[in-house]
């Protein structure tokens, strides 16, 4: 008999126990005969469902789950945003990834990048751009994606692209809008916002909760930038003489530089384009004769050859 009553008392101990460890911490203190351990909360991690009570707890990790979602959880102890949670490994994922098909905002309709993750679990991949003239883009076996992809790293928020020809680009990215907008902004200054891109299918221009910060500016296309006004994005036109029609008197138009819009009218003989014609224009011009070389900036006599008689004009349009 006595060693029933311990057999039964040890069975219903157990089973309460094993509900107990099923409770999160508000359906604990419920139960009299439950009471909440430190040591329960890793295993009851995804029942928390905001981030800041899951951040209070060291055992927790913030990490959004869901089959619908993609990627992979990394097992317990995790708190989940939305989606369902599995301690063993169950597909999910941080719906602030940069793997999809984004537009870039201010050439919706002619640029989107796909970036396509090509090792898993190393945050790598590469990242293809799609060009349209209709904002209809190919799959990435179309006719229009341009060119050899470009290699992408994460680290953090930190994603590093290699544009090739030794110029690699970093980014802080931004997600907004619920991991439908993403802004690349710089990593040594978060004013600074280099372009904004948002997924394919997102409504970007009429989302609510999409809006812009006031005097934020995208630079990305020099002749075209937009800058933020009351939370919305707005395209400045900048307009440039040449396009105009305006003539360039005494000189001509030289291509702008990277970065700039407008090609700038320098005058005949001023080769370093400083807008003065003096003596450190003559010691170019005499050097690119020596060497040969010709610019049609100096050829003042235009016989398409640069040689004394150019130097000699030069020289009369100082002493002048």
């Amino acid at each position: 008999m006595i060693n029933y009553l311990i057999f039964s008392f040890i069975f219903i101990s157990s089973l309460i126990q094993s509900q107990c460890i099923d409770y999160n911490q508000s359906e604990c203190i419920m139960y009299d005969e439950c009471e909440w351990f430190e040591e329960y909360q890793e295993i009851n991690c995804n029942n928390f469902d905001a981030q800041d009570s899951c951040d209070e707890n060291l055992e927790c990790n913030w990490h959004c789950c869901g089959t619908m979602w993609g990627g992979q959880c990394l097992g317990a102890g995790y708190c989940c945003d939305g989606g369902s949670f599995n301690n063993d490994l169950s597909y999910c994922s941080n719906r602030n990834q940069i793997e999809a098909r984004w537009h870039l905002v201010g050439y919706e309709d002619n640029v989107m990048y796909q970036f396509v993750d090509t090792e898993l679990f190393a945050d790598a991949g590469l990242r293809y751009t799609i060009y349209s003239t209709d904002g209809n883009f190919d799959d990435l076996d179309g006719d229009y994606t341009g060119g050899t992809p470009n290699p992408y790293l994460i680290e953090n928020d930190i994603i590093t692209i290699d544009m090739f020809f030794g110029t690699i680009v970093n980014y802080k990215m931004n997600f907004t809008c619920n991991g439908q907008v993403v802004e690349f902004r710089s990593p040594e200054n978060e004013n600074v916002l280099h372009s904004t891109l948002f997924k394919e299918g997102y409504d970007y221009h009429n989302g609510e909760t999409c809006q812009c910060e006031n005097g934020s500016i995208i630079n990305n296309n020099p002749c075209n930038p937009m800058e933020c006004f009351n939370g919305q994005w707005y395209e400045i036109i900048i307009d440039c003489a040449q396009e105009m029609g305006v003539p360039c008197e005494g000189g001509l138009y030289i291509p702008p530089e990277q970065g700039e819009c407008c090609s700038n009218c320098i005058s005949y003989g001023d080769i370093n384009s400083d807008y003065i014609i003096n003596i450190l224009d003559i010691i170019e011009v005499v050097q690119m004769v020596l060497d040969g070389n010709y610019n049609e900036i100096v050829d003042i006599n235009y016989d398409y050859i640069v040689n004394v008689l150019d130097i000699i004009e030069i020289i009369n349009m100082i002493l002048d």
